[in-house]
């Protein structure tokens, strides 16, 4: 019998303009500008925060990677967190939320400002991270579907 737990961490990371967006929608706040500083506070926090761990004890998820193909990434996480696929899978519904292209644009210009290029750089460590799971992406396109 095992004396003491590991603690395994998995982080889920999304595009910050859809991450500002959807609190924007749930009513969070009415402010865009107010809730931008408020994701980039907790991003810088957690980006520092990451580097504190043991690059062995968490795996970072895209979220829409994951949405797009949950399966590939449910086996990863599965073998990594040593607990059978079945017992991971038990989704029956997994909802897709908008992609940054149906953000309304008066939002969407604003965040882009915000959120420049030199201000993604402070949580660089977290979003370029070695740790985040990669899986091939799913294309729907392609796929066909049978109707059952």
């Amino acid at each position: 019998m095992k004396k003491h737990c590991e603690i395994k961490f998995v982080f889920v990371l999304q595009n910050v303009n859809i991450i500002v967006y959807n609190a924007i929608k749930k009513k969070l706040t009415h402010s865009v500008s107010y809730q931008s500083r408020i994701i980039e506070d907790n991003l810088i926090y957690l980006n520092s925060q990451i580097k504190l761990l043991d690059k062995r004890d968490y795996k970072i998820i895209d979220y829409l990677r994951f949405i797009d193909n949950p399966i590939d990434h449910l086996l990863v996480l599965s073998e990594w967190f040593g607990i059978s696929y079945n017992k991971m899978n038990r989704f029956n519904v997994i909802k897709k939320i908008k992609k940054e292209k149906d953000i309304p644009s008066n939002y969407l210009n604003y965040l882009k400002k915000f959120f420049n290029e030199d201000r993604k750089k402070q949580w660089n460590d977290l979003y370029n991270n070695e740790n985040i799971i990669k899986v091939k992406e799913y294309d729907y396109d392609k796929e066909k579907v049978e109707v059952i």
